[in-house]
């Protein structure tokens, strides 16, 4: 028996029976869906994803793409999780991979500030772990049309730290601040499940 490495395509073969990694069967792993496609086309103060929702996956992947902020005022996203019917704000940093300027924190996820901004972010949930958290990247240009300015970016893991079950949360909410006047008016939010 033997491996064949393929340079070419980035391949690695066994010449009989099947490749394993410490044991363990390699390759296959879980598989990405589209789950929900959504085009923000008017102000939205808040988004809100239900467990319940995408309970089929082990993980979700949710995608801002070119978010556009309402107004030039500020604009601050605040991460909720619900547990038992209320939701509760009380989130953690656990860690910063990147950081720029401390843009974002455990209570700004989303946020634009003093101008319109243009907001591209990945927040990725675990829905098996016996834990709730949540890790996010985000990069905000500070102009609206994002040709003149470089993206600030951050990179963080933030786990709840209230006194909730959190292992029965049902709902993660994004809001802003003031969502009747703060928000987004224009960009996509797409879901993916991972199985």
């Amino acid at each position: 028996m033997a491996l064949t490495i393929n340079h070419q395509t980035n391949d690695i073969s066994a010449t009989s029976g099947s490749v394993t990694l410490d044991g363990s069967a390699v390759g296959g792993g879980g598989n990405f869906v589209l789950v929900s496609e959504t085009t923000v086309s008017s102000h939205t103060g808040s988004f809100v994803f239900t467990k319940s929702t995408y309970s089929a996956y082990e993980r979700i992947i949710i995608y801002f793409q070119n978010m556009i902020t309402s107004t030039a005022e500020n604009t601050f996203f605040r991460p909720y999780v619900q547990i038992g019917g209320t939701y509760d704000a009380d989130m953690a940093v656990v860690s910063t991979i990147t950081g720029s300027g401390n843009i974002y924190s455990s209570t700004t996820v989303l946020r634009g500030d003093s101008a319109k901004r243009l907001i591209n972010a990945t927040i990725e949930i675990p829905l098996s772990g016996p834990r709730f958290f949540f890790s996010f990247e985000a990069s905000r240009h500070d102009d609206a049309d994002a040709t003149t300015n470089a993206p600030s970016a951050d990179c963080q893991r933030i786990t709840y730290n209230g006194t909730g079950d959190d292992t029965n949360w049902t709902d993660f909410k994004l809001e802003a601040d003031n969502s009747s006047t703060d928000g987004f008016s224009s960009g996509k939010v797409l879901v993916y499940g991972l199985s």
